[in-house]
């Protein structure tokens, strides 16, 4: 059903709404954004498209949820230092509305709900701050505040987006269930949007766009990846054409980049130059792999150190290797110094979690270790930016033989399932020998000797630390059987006469 029909202020083109509250859009021909006010349309600015990538989702697609036909009518894409997310704008037949978000692979179906007592935007903290709702205990697991100008729209929304304004939110998860809530309009009141994480496949989706559609609009040079030189230094540079990617490290010079409009743009120059690397790595960017009857390609790779929390010490390295497959999406694999093997699942169901003082626990699971990752280096390309010196807080559990990994950062925390793998299964996937993954990576976070000296100083200090307590529960150990041995021999002479009672008693409070 069409509501509204009329041209574009600014380039004649015909627009139209299909819903009844829809108040902005977006000209499918020249882009511009227009606000509608009554049967009056107003071109509010020129708006850039929106990053297309491998989304099956367009606007015209319809589906079930709850066993409610919807329609997609619009999209928002929010932009931000770690990448974007999209949020499609969904009518259904009854005239309800509710919001579909995509996020690296994940979806959310959320509808606006009840508004409640909460704490006030700048008071949640994220992984400290809990609210009950629908009798669940919610868990802060994301804030953000965006300012407009980094957020970009098509098709219809239901509200106008003021350029000048800034959009704050909080995100908090149980189990599978979603809340949203939005301070934006209101901060003493905000909105609230409730829902839960779904498979696309449950929701009957119709009119997607296909495979070969996706690569006309993501792939305009019809392959799935683009290369470049690297601004620094002339590098061949490859990344995944619109996948979301947007920001790049160069494996040769390791200079940051920004991908805008598919043209490299130097952040900054490299901070350390080091093209002996490559050959410490068991796995190379580019190389491919057969996993669950796909084939991935690795296109990021990340060196951490293993910290202790609150602490500079290394005791630990790992690095992960972002693979990308065009019908999957992405993948991590990761080995540490000890040559263990794992792969990374994102969980889209938590398990139940509370908060004990300043962690988060999930129920029934065991802690294992707590330890601090922090980037050593990384290159390649990443939906996110990437820094060197970046920080995130890991938390592994276990229960029933299975490992999750709680990872928190300042403004975000998420819940990954590790898959652990033997080297001769890795060497399967990517088809090669295994004695190639016999790598030394504990030598990738060395640079000079002093790092080396300061790395052997601190295995010392922890060595003799454990030395030091070893010798203290013998020296304990031995103290004890002394005094049982010296509580015999009072005995011994008691029997024979050698005490007085009353000696004896003396002899007791003395041991006292």
């Amino acid at each position: 059903m069409i509501f509204f029909h009329t041209s574009c202020p600014s380039c004649g083109a015909p627009i139209e709404t299909h819903c009844a509250n829809s108040v902005s859009l977006v000209c499918s021909f020249c882009q511009s954004t227009i606000a509608l006010n009554g049967n009056e349309a107003e071109v509010l600015s020129k708006s850039s498209a929106v990053f297309q990538n491998f989304s099956p989702l367009q606007i015209g697609t319809s589906g079930f949820y709850n066993k409610q036909k919807f329609t997609i009518y619009g999209r928002i894409q929010i932009q931000y230092s770690a990448g974007f997310w999209n949020e499609w704008y969904c009518v259904f037949d009854d005239g309800n509305t509710a919001w579909l978000s995509e996020s690296n692979d994940g979806f959310v179906f959320v509808h606006n709900a009840i508004s409640e007592a909460i704490s006030s935007f700048e008071e949640c903290i994220v992984g400290y701050s809990s609210v009950i709702y629908t009798a669940q205990n919610f868990i802060l697991v994301d804030k953000r505040e965006i300012h407009n100008s980094y957020i970009k729209f098509e098709g219809e929304i239901p509200y106008k987006l003021d350029a000048n304004s800034t959009q704050k939110y909080t995100d908090w998860r149980c189990r599978n269930f979603f809340l949203t809530v939005d301070y934006s309009k209101d901060s003493k009141k905000p909105d609230f949007f409730f829902g839960t994480s779904v498979n696309l496949d449950e929701l009957k989706l119709e009119n997607t766009r296909d495979e070969a559609q996706i690569i006309d609009t993501a792939f305009s040079l019809k392959q799935a990846y683009q290369s470049d030189n690297c601004p620094h230094c002339s590098g061949i540079i490859r990344w995944p054409k619109n996948r979301g990617i947007n920001h790049i490290i160069c494996e040769y010079c390791r200079s940051k980049i920004e991908l805008t409009e598919n043209k490299l743009n130097l952040i900054s120059d490299s901070y350390r130059k080091n093209s002996s690397f490559d050959n410490l790595h068991s796995l190379k960017l580019g190389m491919t792999a057969n996993y669950l009857n796909y084939s991935w390609q690795i296109i990021g790779l990340v060196c951490k150190n293993e910290l202790e929390p609150d602490s500079n010490k290394i005791w630990g390295v790992w690095v992960e290797y972002l693979l990308y497959c065009p019908e999957k999406g992405f993948l991590w694999i990761t080995e540490n110094n000890l040559s263990e093997w794992t792969i990374s699942e994102t969980l889209d169901t938590w398990p139940e979690c509370v908060i004990k003082g300043d962690k988060i626990i999930p129920s029934r699971y065991k802690l294992l270790a707590e330890y601090v990752g922090e980037v050593a280096y990384a290159f390649g390309a990443f939906y996110w930016q990437i820094k060197e010196k970046d920080r995130t807080a890991y938390s592994d559990f276990s229960y029933n033989r299975e490992k999750i990994s709680i990872e928190q950062t300042f403004s975000e925390i998420a819940i990954s399932k590790q898959i652990k793998i033997s080297k001769k299964e890795v060497a399967k996937i990517f088809n090669i020998k295994e004695s190639e993954l016999s790598k030394n990576i504990s030598k990738l976070v060395f640079d000079d000797e002093d790092e080396k000296q300061g790395f052997f100083f601190s295995l010392f200090d922890k060595f003799f630390e454990y030395i030091f307590q070893v010798l203290f529960y013998i020296f304990i150990f031995i103290l004890f059987l002394l005094i049982i041995l010296s509580e015999e021999n009072d005995d011994d002479r008691s029997f024979s006469g050698g005490y007085t009672g009353s000696s004896h008693t003396s002899h007791l409070s003395s041991h006292k």
